[in-house]
């Protein structure tokens, strides 16, 4: 069997090829009445299977959430016009090779197409005069295996680079390590290095006011449309400093980073941001309508509109939101969670991380009133839909219809706190940062792992040495707060 394994490495045995070299270009385009932005990805491919090959294929940005368009596909100098498989979405392409591809030979690929968001209110792309944000997710091509047993190809290569041309005017945040910046007379070329312990891409740029402070050995940024007051962006910065060094604690430093922590204005509106944006569910559901505070974010980074910075950085929703979207960087864009979890460990775990950092801040006083907090906000959100209606954690998945997705946030982030009480915080934190790191994915990750809630459950009883069958299947599988946690904490016994 060693001999067939060592073989394997060294001889094709199916279809196959490996990227050597991949380019990312993002341009911003300031068409008039239509500003958006052009992507280029540029390949260059090593046939090393059993055969040539016909075809490549790969999966593109959804248009929807995107409005991906104009699409453009060269092989060396020469454009080729791709095919849509039968058996696949709109996102799915084949391009055709003629002659076919041999083996053992390169290929130089090129793929160019549009991104311009279809409506405003998107957390994943947004494009204005003066700005543009586009969020870790799929708007990066996908090259994908050729087919068939053992085949492969379309992995990423270890390193890679992403160039952002923009105004000269532009700040620009993005992924990875920034080379030089090679400024024109109208536009600046910024040049970023993505390695595996890199961030996945995203770039977030604009013509921004900048106001860096630094406490507690951290940097935070703000990037704003018009200069803010230097006390309130001060007090800001030391609260989101200290938050984030509440994080590093908590979490046994699994996201520690030596990056400055980005508040970026948005115009426009973003999608909800659970409790912390709204408080409840009617708030959430009217979360995109202009003039409501919303909030997403990237990795290092928040993106707050401008209706949420006219309350003043140093508000206290507006470091809710801050923070909650802080939280999101500390394990959303490292850790993907499978359908089923999703709700559960994406917003409901950052949820709970905001209790872990108002607990930095007040003690454990201050983690029995945030769980009192969560009750009523859970309670809230039940009275809307009807007890009767409420569906179980287990049940609840990204695809589930929104009115439900309230409760997977804060019965999830009370989930979290219950497990504290059960099992010890130490344990339950070293369990999150146990399965951050089993599970983190590289930037641009062909086949991302991704968490379930299998997994959370195996890191809990590694790092407990118990069995968390019962606690899991009375939380997650049942509906209702278990009456145990509500006495303990319910706003009554709190007083």
């Amino acid at each position: 069997m060693a001999a067939l394994l060592l073989s394997a490495c060294a001889v094709p045995l199916a279809p196959a090829y490996e990227v050597q070299r991949q380019e990312f270009e993002l341009h911003f385009v300031a068409a008039p009445g239509r500003a958006h932005l052009r992507l280029v990805a540029v390949y260059r491919l090593r046939n090393t299977g059993t055969r040539p090959l016909v075809s490549v294929r790969a999966i593109l940005p959804d248009p929807v959430v995107y409005g991906r368009g104009q699409l453009r596909v060269f092989a060396g100098s020469t454009e080729i016009f791709p095919e849509i498989p039968g058996d696949s979405s709109a996102r799915a392409i084949e391009i055709p090779l003629t002659p076919p591809w041999a083996q053992k030979q390169r290929l130089d690929l090129r793929l160019e197409y549009e991104l311009a968001p279809p409506a405003p209110g998107s957390s994943a792309i947004a494009v204005h005069a003066d700005s543009f944000h586009i969020t870790p997710g799929g708007w990066l091509p996908d090259l994908r295996p050729p087919g068939g047993f053992l085949s492969s190809g379309g992995a990423p290569p270890e390193k890679f680079h992403l160039t952002v041309i923009a105004p000269a005017t532009f700040r620009v945040f993005s992924a990875g390590r920034q080379g030089k910046t090679r400024r024109a007379e109208e536009s600046a070329t910024h040049r970023f290095s993505l390695g595996p312990e890199d961030a996945s891409p995203f770039v977030v740029a604009g013509r921004f006011h900048e106001s860096r402070h630094r406490f507690a050995r951290t940097d935070v940024v703000f990037a704003t449309s018009a200069a803010l007051p230097e006390p309130a962006a001060r007090a800001a910065a030391e609260r989101l400093a200290l938050a984030r060094l509440a994080l590093q604690s908590a979490f046994d430093r699994v996201m520690e980073s030596d990056r400055p922590f980005a508040v970026v204005e948005s115009p426009g509106s973003l999608s909800p941001a659970g409790v912390a944006a709204a408080g409840s569910h009617a708030a959430s559901a009217a979360a995109r309508a202009p003039g409501v505070p919303s909030a997403t974010s990237f990795s290092g980074g928040a993106l707050l509109n401008s209706a949420a910075f006219a309350m003043g950085v140093d508000a206290g929703m507006f470091l809710d939101l801050a923070e909650h979207e802080m939280a999101h960087t500390w394990f959303g864009h490292a850790l993907l969670a499978g359908p089923e979890a999703a709700p559960l460990l994406s917003e409901g775990l950052a949820e709970y991380a905001t209790t872990v950092i108002a607990e930095g801040r007040g003690g454990a006083d201050d983690h029995r009133r945030q769980a009192a907090r969560m009750l009523v906000w859970y309670d809230t959100v039940l009275r809307e839909i009807g007890a009767e209606n409420e569906p179980t954690i287990e049940s609840i998945t990204a695809s589930s219809p929104a009115e439900f997705h309230p409760i997977a946030y804060s019965k999830g982030a009370l989930f979290f706190l219950a497990l504290e009480d059960e099992f010890g915080a130490a344990v339950v934190r070293r369990a999150i940062a146990r399965l951050v790191r089993a599970l983190r994915n590289p930037p641009a990750a062909q086949d991302p792992a991704r968490a379930g809630l299998h997994d959370l459950r195996a890191a809990l009883e590694a790092e407990s040495s118990r069995t968390a069958a019962d606690f899991f299947r009375a939380w997650l599988l049942r509906t209702g707060i278990p009456e145990s946690f509500r006495s303990r904490y319910s706003p009554a016994a709190s007083r």
